[in-house]
């Protein structure tokens, strides 16, 4: 099982280009040039020019626009050759043949803008939509058609709409394309990140049942009279841990963790001082169930400000209120996750146990 966190960030894509930039484009009437700092290039399409720009902003970007006839053309209009044209501006040229063999030509040329907006933005795969939009002063030039490889996220105008939720996690390149001029784009990176909430189960011995522990066995558990309690443990999964910023989260994350009593306890001496295990691996290879929850972002940093609450304040473990497993269910229930966890008896209390909490989470697979 899989749960999909959108995390979007957004960054404008385009080439590189110096103050020395200068774009020119022609047609048969007229040349048209610009050397003005953030303008990309010059597209002829038709009797129109478009003028792309990268990194401007409206009102303070204004292009100074040279237009200069082609023979045996001669230049009507603008005047003097000149055009001073802001986002979303155009201006109409015109021209006269010489010969007198044609009749006035004429066309227009226009700035456009392409920028996808915010610069970074996290979107839960709880949520039932995301956005994506242009920002305000944009201007694409026709409608803008988006896509995105891989596929998923499609659509066209200033702005789209996906569900998160029914796409595959992964990292998408979404591109925003002028309707008119094909090779003028944006691109923003949408990353769907996965993340659970596992809870592991060692049972007491070869487990299958609710027995709250059994003789025979010892090992790395933290108990006297080699008696064999078991253990539970748990991990909070995200596959894009950069997404938590918070670095003493960071640490928790993508690890099992586990609860346990600093000294050995006893059914006589239940008590200790606790202590968390990060990573918590002794009992990976022999636990014998485990189950997943899909969580949201919210609910997964809530679960790791549990655990890492836990780690520098561990309290006093109790055997019969206090163990491995009661902490765990403290993570799910700091996660949003509600397990309706059986409490067993034995010699001289009772409480949570892992016996029973495996039991429980076989039932839930179930």
């Amino acid at each position: 099982m899989s749960l999909r966190l959108t995390l979007i960030v957004l960054s404008a894509a385009g080439p590189l280009w110096s103050d020395a930039h200068a774009a020119t484009a022609a047609n048969a009437y007229v040349t048209v040039s610009c050397s003005t700092y953030g303008v990309e290039d010059i597209v002829p399409v038709g009797a129109d020019f478009y003028i792309t720009t990268r990194n401007v902003s409206k009102p303070s970007f204004r292009a100074d626009i040279s237009v200069k006839a082609n023979s045996p053309y001669y230049l009507v209009k603008p005047g003097g050759g000149r055009m001073n044209l802001g986002i979303g501006e155009s201006d109409e040229y015109r021209v006269k043949d010489e010969s007198g063999n044609e009749d006035e030509f004429s066309g227009r040329v226009y700035v456009l803008k392409l920028d996808i907006e915010p610069a970074e933005t996290n979107v839960c795969w709880k949520s039932t939509s995301c956005t994506l939009k242009l920002t305000d002063d944009s201007f694409p030039g026709g409608t803008a058609e988006w896509t995105s490889i891989p596929v998923g996220i499609s659509g066209s105008g200033r702005s789209i709409t996906f569900n998160p939720n029914a796409l595959a996690a992964g990292v998408y390149t979404v591109t925003a394309r002028s309707g008119i001029v094909a090779s003028y784009t944006d691109t923003c990176i949408v990353r769907i990140v996965s993340s659970t909430l596992i809870i592991y189960v060692d049972q007491p011995g070869a487990g299958g049942d609710r027995d709250p522990y059994e003789f025979g066995f010892s090992g790395n558990k933290k108990i006297d009279l080699n008696v064999d309690v078991g253990h539970t443990f748990w991990a909070f999964n995200c596959s894009y841990p950069d997404i938590i910023q918070d670095e003493k989260l960071r640490y928790i994350v993508n690890q099992s963790v586990g609860y346990y009593p600093l000294t050995p306890v006893s059914l006589s001496d239940p008590s200790s001082t606790g202590r968390l295990m990060v990573p918590d691996n002794d009992h990976i290879a022999g636990h014998e169930v485990d189950h997943t929850w899909e969580i949201s972002l919210t609910r997964l940093l809530a679960g790791l400000q549990y655990s890492r609450q836990l780690l520098d304040n561990p309290g006093t473990y109790n055997l019969n209120s206090n163990n491995c497993t009661d902490a765990a269910l403290g993570a799910a229930a700091a996660a949003g996750v509600s397990i309706n966890a059986t409490t067993g008896i034995w010699q001289g209390g009772g409480g949570h146990n892992p016996g029973d909490l495996g039991e429980d989470l076989r039932n839930i697979r179930n």
